[in-house]
């Protein structure tokens, strides 16, 4: 036999709150919810009842009515010393909110975050700091602006290039996307009222994307999506982006990750365009013909 349900008191004025709440069409969905388990509990419902009938856990059902039978009392207190009824329902709103979450305390103050802010909004010369640039283009600011401006010779010659059979696409990861359920579905717009979209969620875990932008049309096309982005991912993203027209000459523009410049995505290069001989001897050369380097020379005495 399972637990015997606690028993819940209720007096009309708090019944008068709670009662309008659960007909509220703008209160937050997680309130009705609480409103009508007291509700129900009071009623004399056991939590088997009420979570078959809400679509919750029973565990749910019995937080919130041990909740609110912690707080009896004090309600019950506030009522006998005169509280009317917008101080009771401040009250009652505050015994059905979550629970402050626990966590490291902040570890900057309001003034300091506003003073990050404003550093980050004015322009670098005014504050005498440089700006940060990156690793080619502080090393080989020559090299580093060719590549820039064959990127964007490419970009702007995608709808030519793609006039001839050329596809112009950049790729990239999109990692960590969170795949969300609504736990309720969404209230379409109605007369005097706007669409109402429920912010508590189900989560089932993480997916990575690898989407292909093909710049002449502007359209994300052969797009990837699975739990990891590893090296075998991208390769196998771009083989099946080829293979959707192998007839065609494919441009893809990415950044410098090392997915992006693999073992496995050289091999699949060559394959796809017919070196599959040179990297073969070089695949035989390291197995056969490579060996260490020995330094012979002593170097020369010093001269008088």
């Amino acid at each position: 036999m399972g637990k015997r349900s606690v028993s819940v008191e209720m007096t009309p004025k708090q019944r008068a709150v709670l009662e309008p709440l659960t007909r509220a069409k703008v209160a937050p969905q997680r309130l009705v919810e609480r409103c009508r388990i007291v509700l129900m509990s009071a009623e004399g419902r056991n939590n088997e009842e009420q979570a078959d009938e809400l679509g919750v856990d029973r565990q749910r059902v019995r937080r919130w009515r041990v909740r609110w039978v912690g707080a009896s009392a004090a309600l019950v207190d506030a009522e006998n010393g005169g509280a009317n009824g917008k101080d009771l329902e401040k009250l009652i709103l505050g015994v059905l909110e979550d629970n402050e979450r626990s966590g490291a305390p902040s570890k900057f103050t309001p003034e300091e975050v506003a003073s990050i802010i404003a550093l980050a909004c004015e322009p670098p010369a005014e504050s005498g700091l440089p700006v940060s640039t990156s690793r080619d283009k502080r090393e080989g600011p020559e090299q580093h602006q060719a590549d820039v401006e064959k990127i964007c010779d490419t970009y702007r010659d995608a709808p030519e290039l793609a006039a001839v059979g050329t596809h112009v696409v950049s790729t990239d990861e999109k990692t960590g996307m969170q795949a969300l359920e609504r736990l309720h579905e969404t209230k379409p717009v109605r007369p005097g009222l706007v669409e109402r979209v429920e912010f508590e969620y189900i989560r089932h875990g993480t997916l990575s994307l690898i989407a292909n932008f093909d710049v002449a049309t502007g359209k994300v096309i052969c797009p990837s999506i699975g739990p990891t982005r590893t090296e075998a991912d991208f390769a196998a993203h771009i083989d099946k982006t080829v293979e959707s027209d192998p007839g065609a000459t494919w441009i893809f523009v990415v950044d410098q990750l090392d997915t992006h410049r693999s073992a496995s995505l050289v091999r699949l290069v060559a394959r796809r365009c017919g070196l599959e001989e040179a990297l073969g001897f070089v695949e035989y050369f390291h197995r056969v013909l490579a060996k260490p380097f020995r330094w012979t020379y002593t170097g020369r005495p010093l001269q008088a």
